[in-house]
């Protein structure tokens, strides 16, 4: 994909944006201390994957808008590492200094889901639970591109890996570090979208008879 339509351009920033606003509500419920922060994560796991698997697939299209912006080929890559390789160094360098200087009231939690009374594979996924997502440590952005680089592929189809791992299994969710990431992408999306959007238009056509 080398350049990208005006439509498709305000299409996909929309959509994006769309994402990234669900999420904001979602974590504007979040308590600010990190112990409190965990709890309420681990009481709502099920929107916390939910939320995962919509901002990753949200900065995959804001990186490609980007990529498209920029006149450069894409070659049907959908990891977020790939994309973000494929940018300019500077574009790198001005992403990962606004990401590590933003801060996020939301971090990457870590959760299991396991068979009840599978008590023992449930404590053995939990002592290798990345050391981050206890301490709450914020993640440099290489690691989170890392670890999301099939994320949205897997736990889009999370129930199949639990049938094959006998109902125990280890997620790591980047919440936090991935709608600040896209954040950030929108923000350079935006004058170019809003520039489009007088041209187009969302057309509602009411309910169905």
């Amino acid at each position: 994909m080398t350049g990208i339509s005006g439509a498709g351009y305000l299409f996909g920033y929309d959509q994006s944006l769309a994402y990234q606003r669900l999420a904001a509500q979602f974590l504007d419920d979040f308590p600010l201390e990190l112990e409190d922060s965990i709890s309420h994560a681990a009481r709502n796991q099920p929107d916390v994957f939910a939320h995962t698997i919509n901002l990753t697939y949200a900065c995959e299209i804001s990186f490609k808008l980007l990529i498209a912006g920029l006149r450069l080929e894409t070659k049907r890559v959908h990891e977020l590492p790939d994309l973000f390789s494929i940018l300019p160094a500077k574009n790198q360098q001005a992403i990962e200094q606004r990401f590590h200087k933003t801060r996020s009231q939301v971090g990457t939690f870590f959760g299991a889901f396991s068979r009840e009374g599978n008590e023992a594979a449930l404590a053995d996924l939990k002592r290798n639970a990345p050391e981050q997502t206890k301490t709450g440590r914020p993640l440099p952005l290489n690691k989170v591109l890392s670890d999301c680089a099939k994320s949205y592929t897997r736990y889009r189809y999370f129930f199949d890996e639990l049938g094959v791992q006998n109902g125990s299994v280890l997620f790591t969710l980047h919440i936090g570090p991935l709608f600040k990431l896209n954040g950030i992408l929108l923000e350079y999306l935006k004058p170019h979208a809003e520039e489009l959007r007088p041209n187009f238009q969302w057309i509602d056509h009411g309910p169905l008879e």
